[in-house]
């Protein structure tokens, strides 16, 4: 590249490109990121809200947690519950520890590496079935790709990752399961109903939704009132400014 008389020879090809970000801009941003997390977390919020409101993904906010080594360096038992009752995937604990999820399988369930092999095949169907429910197929699909009785599908996948629980009736998992597509038949067969008990728990869960979005409702109008009221505040001021100046106005 030829200069100017008098003027230094600048090879823009040593200039830093403007979306390329440095190694410090990264560590102050990170930094920010962390304290960010830190504050939302002592705030009560999820890992999963934590990450819708800062625009990131849910994985991104463990791995900037990890740095700090807040989940530990060993995968344990309490931690992949904590994490699991969080709302965190089996996916993303399997990238945070950077481990296999047959591993996470046999930690949350005090497993040896010394079990048959029609174990080992159960708990790989395990894993197949929550992959898939991850990705937000239901219990029907899954039993027909699989060719596996429906229920059977359902009892193989919580046996391993503990998800439901019959002790009590919940209504926000009945919902869940229902979303999940698993049959009515076999929503009741596990909660030991019958069907008519079953129906009303289904009248009780579409109350409670009309409920959730009653107040939904009601909390957009007055949001939408409050818009409007500034709305007509900020108008008028601006009327009598434009009075005060205009004479003929008066």
């Amino acid at each position: 590249m030829k200069g100017s008389v008098e003027r230094a020879c600048i090879d823009i090809l040593l200039k830093v490109p403007k979306n390329i970000k440095t190694v410090k801009y990264k560590k102050i941003e990170k930094a920010r990121l962390l304290r960010e997390i830190k504050a939302k977390i002592n705030e009560g919020k999820s890992y999963i809200d934590i990450a819708i409101e800062l625009e990131i993904h849910t994985i991104d906010v463990l791995n900037i947690l990890q740095e700090e080594i807040i989940f530990g360096t060993n995968l344990t038992k309490g931690m992949i519950e904590h994490l699991i009752s969080k709302g965190i995937t089996i996916s993303e604990i399997s990238e945070l520890y950077k481990c296999k999820k047959v591993n996470i399988i046999y930690a949350l369930n005090d497993i040896n590496n010394n079990i048959s092999k029609n174990k080992a095949i159960e708990i790989e169907t395990a894993i197949k079935i929550n992959d898939l429910l991850e990705n937000n197929i239901g219990f029907d699909f899954i039993s027909k790709s699989l060719k596996i009785d429906e229920y059977k599908v359902f009892t193989i996948y919580n046996k391993y990752f503990h998800k439901y629980n019959n002790n009590v009736i919940s209504f926000n998992q009945i919902e869940e399961l229902i979303k999940l597509n698993l049959s009515d038949v076999n929503i009741a067969r596990f909660y030991s109903i019958n069907e008519d008990d079953m129906n009303l728990v289904k009248e009780q869960i579409k109350y409670n939704k009309q409920i959730r979005k009653s107040k939904i409702d009601d909390k957009n109008k007055d949001n939408l009132s409050m818009i409007e009221k500034s709305y007509k505040e900020s108008t008028n001021m601006d009327f009598h400014c434009i009075r005060s100046k205009n004479r003929k106005y008066k």
